[in-house]
């Protein structure tokens, strides 16, 4: 047994003594309310394990690892961005207004947000196939095919929502059309009767849900911007026309329905991609306004749900990348930096407030090869809490949390996004790490499940493309100390006391994971102290307890106080 260390620590979020019963009852998928963390100064035991053997050293007044201060994974006002990435295939991806939380959906163009945030329809459009609109939910599920086109391929899109939710418009070759969300109902209603060949295109549908905005195109020339009534009626020019060469693009009406914001394109420039330009003119065709240059010229930017800024493609050296317009300050910044983005979407706040009260804040962060494919993976936990709350505050984000989640982003590019369930309450993952407990070369994941510093229960997980899921205890276990059942392991008998899990990789290679627990049987922090070391091998998805070893130790002394330092309850030798 090697020397004993003495060190002091200062602890911190701690929750009271008299939660320990609550851990040692805990199984997974429970959860108590939301608690403030408390500071609290206590003994706390931890071990220590060596090649040659078992030692341990002791903490007292032990400081819980600090996280990296949480960021603001979305931005509540206005939702998600939505955009085109034009890679292999076009993929719909999701990114935050701050540039967080970037994450692919689903293969498609023409993103388009339903009025409640919760839905998203697009175009579909293989090269063999005519091109087709479907939804799909936010989160990538409920994928919904809703219309095919029966015209020739690439004659259809982008569309755009009811205010009501309940129908979409597209344009095409042949017209703007309006049918019920579900692909009933399809009807026309305005189609260019000019003297040239003409397509009608870029339908937006007015807040107040009586008019359609559209573009119409024309070979060699074009008529502008028109609007007609939904049943039809009232076809009349906004503004353009008399066949001139420049080109109205991508009418989107404000969220207020008093202004048509576009993309006007002159073609006798020499280069009319980077003087192409978007526009803003009132909704009866007066006061014709310059926004920004350089932008897309084709279907390239979203209005704000709030009024307050543009998303819009703009092509640059690199390619092509979603930029943000101020429209108060008129300061540009940029969102991506692909060189492969066009066609942002901007995700509505909901009738009922249900996702615009929501922000999610990133609390831990690892990567590692979860699922042995050799390339890294990337993930994240996040706080989902109610209500527009800064994540730099975590008092607020504590008092509001709602629920939790884990993001992994595969090196092959899929997603896994999946409810996080099995914390006791507040914040947790101070533990949240990538370990290879087997040595197979797929990485399992590592979660301190308990907001109490004092207990410091890890759970270990299985992380795979089909989600993350629980290892478990194989029976017997080493009962009352390592239970039978999911992994969870740490606390001890004390509420006080700490006890470490460590994973150490042994001279042959092999390597073991120890959960050691220690209880004060003495009258003062020297002890004596009684320890029992409890060591498992991973076997598939089972941990099996290979050997024990109690033992009794005395605490040589208190006197003197070292360097504070931040330490983790996970000591991961075998990442």
């Amino acid at each position: 047994m090697t020397d004993l260390e003495q060190h002091f620590r200062t602890l911190d979020r701690l929750d009271a003594p008299d939660l320990w019963p609550e851990a040692e009852r805990r199984s997974p998928g429970s959860r108590s309310g939301p608690r403030r963390p408390h500071r609290l100064a206590t003994a706390v035991l931890a071990i220590t394990v060596g090649a040659a053997g078992i030692g341990f050293a002791i903490w007292a007044f032990r400081e819980r690892p600090q996280l990296p201060t949480p960021r603001p994974a979305a931005t509540v006002d206005n939702g998600q961005i939505a955009y085109v990435r034009r890679a292999e295939k076009d993929t719909i991806t999701l990114v935050d207004p701050g540039g967080a939380n970037l994450s692919p959906l689903i293969e498609g163009s023409d993103p388009a947000w339903s009025p409640d945030g919760r839905t998203l329809a697009f175009v579909t459009s293989a090269s063999d196939e005519k091109p087709s609109i479907s939804t799909v939910s936010a989160d990538g599920s409920d994928l919904t095919p809703v219309f095919q086109f029966q015209g020739q391929p690439g004659s259809i899109g982008p569309q755009a929502w009811s205010p009501d939710g309940s129908q979409l418009v597209f344009g095409s070759f042949d017209g703007i059309y309006v049918m019920n969300v579900d692909g009933t109902g399809v009807r026309r209603v305005a189609r260019y009767e000019g003297e040239h060949a003409c397509y009608d295109v870029d339908p937006s549908w007015s807040p107040d849900g009586s008019t359609i905005v559209f573009a119409v195109l024309c070979e060699g020339g074009n008529e502008g911007l028109w609007t007609v009534a939904v049943d039809g009626s009232n076809l009349r020019q906004l503004i353009g026309g008399e066949y001139e060469v420049d080109e109205y693009r991508s009418p989107v009406w404000s969220p207020d329905g008093t202004k048509v914001a576009f993309v006007k394109t002159d073609w006798t420039l020499d280069d009319p991609i980077k003087q192409a330009t978007i526009q803003m003119v009132n909704a009866d065709g007066s006061g014709l306004t310059r926004l920004v240059t350089g932008v897309g010229f084709d279907r390239s930017f979203a209005w704000s749900p709030d009024g307050r800024a543009l998303a819009f493609t703009r092509y640059h050296e690199g390619g092509s990348d979603i930029f943000l317009l101020n429209l108060q300050s008129g300061e540009v910044s940029q969102l991506t930096h692909s060189g492969d983005a066009v066609d942002p979407a901007w995700q509505p706040i909901p009738m009922d407030g249900e996702t615009a009260s929501l922000t999610r804040c990133v609390q831990a962060t690892t990567s590692g090869d979860f699922d042995g494919d050799g390339a890294t993976d990337e993930a994240e936990f996040i706080e989902l809490v109610t209500g527009s709350i800064s994540c730099n505050r975590d008092g607020e984000v504590i008092e509001n949390l709602s629920s939790q989640e884990v993001l992994i982003r595969f090196g092959s590019g899929q997603i896994v996004k999946q409810a996080f369930a099995d914390c006791q309450g507040g914040l947790c993952a101070y533990v949240f790490s990538a370990t290879d407990l087997d040595g197979d070369g797929s990485d399992e994941l590592a979660v301190d499940v308990s907001s109490a510093a004092a207990t410091g229960l890890v759970e270990l997980y299985r992380v795979d493309p089909d989600g993350i899921r629980a290892l478990v205890i194989a029976d017997p276990g080493d009962p009352p100390y390592v239970q039978p059942g999911p992994a969870i392991l740490g606390g001890g008998f004390d509420s006080g006391l700490q006890s470490p899990i460590i994973c150490r990789v042994n001279e042959d290679g092999t390597r073991e994971l120890v959960s050691i627990h220690a209880e004060n049987v003495g009258d003062s922090l020297s002890g004596p102290w009684r320890v029992h070391t409890s060591t498992m091998v991973l076997q598939g998805d089972r941990l099996v307890v290979t050997s024990t070893d109690d033992s009794e130790s005395r605490f040589p002394g208190t006197s003197g106080i070292p360097s504070f330092s931040k330490t983790s309850p996970f000591e991961n030798g075998c990442s």
